[in-house]
């Protein structure tokens, strides 16, 4: 044991499962759903203990995003049309990043899950943006958001591909007209 926590992978599949820093044991955040989803990964952990990753639809039938908090897993969903999501980050305000692909994956949009609702981030950015935004990989709690896209004629993230850092703003006046506009909120 090392400052309080257990050395040690995590466990991907059926046994997947947390260590709680406080008590050092493993917790089985799957106990009940085991026998659902059959296949799972979690992406990241946010001060509250909420978890986000991957599960197997019941059936095996797709994989969707996936929230664990208070030992329940709820399916994030896609977006319409879309069969299969995943997540990035979650941050302390419960926001998700993550992504929304079409049936045979070869669409795929960056998203945001907020207060209940799936949203396409590439909707909201100026319509005259240099990138269409690939994925994203983080957000922090102010509701910024970093990740990668797609600039014209590159088809490739990892090859091509620039890095974004999103910062939400009030109004379409405000995103529109950027210039030497601080859009995060002052205290």
């Amino acid at each position: 044991m090392r400052n309080g926590f257990q050395a040690g992978p995590l466990i991907e599949g059926p046994d997947t499962a947390l260590r709680e820093p406080e008590k050092s044991v493993l917790l089985d955040i799957l106990k009940e759903k085991s026998k659902e989803h059959h296949s799972v990964q979690m992406h990241w952990l946010n001060d509250a203990g909420e978890v986000v990753g991957i599960a197997a639809t019941p059936g095996d039938a797709s994989f969707h995003a996936t929230l664990w908090r208070n030992g329940v897993i709820t399916d994030l969903g896609t977006l319409a049309g879309d069969c299969f999501s995943d997540t990035g980050a979650i941050n302390s305000n419960h926001q998700i990043v993550g992504a929304s692909f079409n049936c045979d994956t070869n669409t795929e949009r960056v998203v945001l899950w907020d207060r209940g609702s799936i949203i396409d981030l590439n909707t909201l950015i100026p319509a005259n943006s240099s990138l269409e935004l690939s994925d994203a990989s983080n957000i922090n709690d102010r509701g910024e958001i970093a990740g990668r896209g797609l600039p014209p004629g590159c088809d490739d993230v990892h090859f091509c591909g620039h890095g974004f850092f999103l910062i939400p703003c009030d109004n379409a006046t405000t995103c529109e007209d950027n210039t030497g506009v601080d859009f995060r909120n002052s205290e």
